[in-house]
């Protein structure tokens, strides 16, 4: 009899082998652990993406939208090569490289670093640049726009402050809870087309240390380019000015300022989710780098 891991995996490699007949393959492994999406790897080499709801399906296909003007742009992005007919899943040759994580980057030599950085720079000023017009905002997107930052002061208070209550010391928490006042009132007038989920294992890099490219753009949209900057803080002070220097766009002279907000923040959700999961030698970790990233937060103008 077939686990339902196995029914899962052969039902998606029927709409595969029916959708995609000249795509060849002798092994299919399943990665079912996403919330959005479903995936299969063919014989180590090839991503097969398969959106899990509709509303998922038309973020898919707007995906595609942007991923095709990357491409064009000679960017090193997914470049979905098979595409269903209803364009509701599709696959693209694996993207050779190593997660950018923290330690990945501090141990690459200055200049690789520079030109890495660099590299990343001219990515998000060809992203940023997209028109408008390549997203399609739902109604729940709110949670991305700059406009609606309240509702991650909202999810804090809500859903979050209760689980990180129970690991972090008083005075922690009741900075978080002044940031998360404070955060409802942080605004910016600049919208982009936005990656909105960059972080290290979205960002690769290979042998050499050299940009190898962009992954996972499920949560593109629309919003406040500064949300892109927030994670560069994770490699050090000097990263994120040195992104914004070779950034296209000079219109926003708070956009590091902001991206700085943006950080905390996502380290208040990395805290979260590690204390849900009971790793408290990474919530330590994570704590430290709250620490510290609280007390360099700049005032909100």
């Amino acid at each position: 009899m077939q686990s339902e891991e196995e029914q899962i995996t052969n039902g998606l490699i029927a709409k595969v082998v029916k959708e995609f007949p000249d795509l060849l393959f002798n092994h299919a492994v399943l990665v079912n652990n996403g919330e959005d999406h479903a995936v299969l790897v063919l014989d180590g080499k090839r991503v097969v993406r398969f959106p899990r709801t509709d509303e998922y399906k038309q973020s898919f296909r707007q995906e595609l939208d942007i991923l095709s003007a990357l491409v064009a742009k000679r960017i090193r992005v997914p470049n979905y090569d098979h595409v269903s007919k209803e364009r509701d899943f599709g696959s693209y040759a694996l993207l050779q490289g190593t997660e950018l994580r923290e330690n990945v980057f501090k141990a690459l030599p200055a200049p690789i670093q520079n030109v890495l950085v660099r590299d990343i720079g001219h990515f998000l000023s060809e992203l940023h640049a997209l028109p408008l017009a390549f997203v399609h905002l739902r109604e729940d997107d709110g949670r991305w726009d700059s406009e609606g930052i309240w509702r991650y002061s909202d999810r804090y208070a809500n859903e979050k402050r209760g689980v990180i209550k129970s690991f972090v010391e008083p005075k922690l928490l009741s900075e978080l809870d002044d940031f998360f006042e404070r955060l409802r009132n942080m605004q910016s007038t600049i919208r982009r087309v936005i990656h909105a989920d960059v972080t290290d294992d979205h960002l690769l890099v290979n042998s050499e240390g050299k940009f190898a490219g962009v992954i996972d753009f499920g949560d593109a949209t629309i919003g406040d380019p500064a949300f892109d900057f927030s994670y560069f803080w994770k490699y050090g002070d000097r990263v994120p000015a040195a992104v914004y220097a070779n950034y296209t766009f000079k219109d926003d002279e708070k956009l590091l300022d902001r991206s700085r907000w943006h950080f905390v923040r996502y380290l208040s959700d990395r805290l979260f989710g590690a204390v849900e999961a009971h790793d408290f030698d990474l919530s330590e970790q994570i704590t430290g780098t709250m620490q510290t990233a609280l007390s360099r937060l700049p005032p909100l103008c």
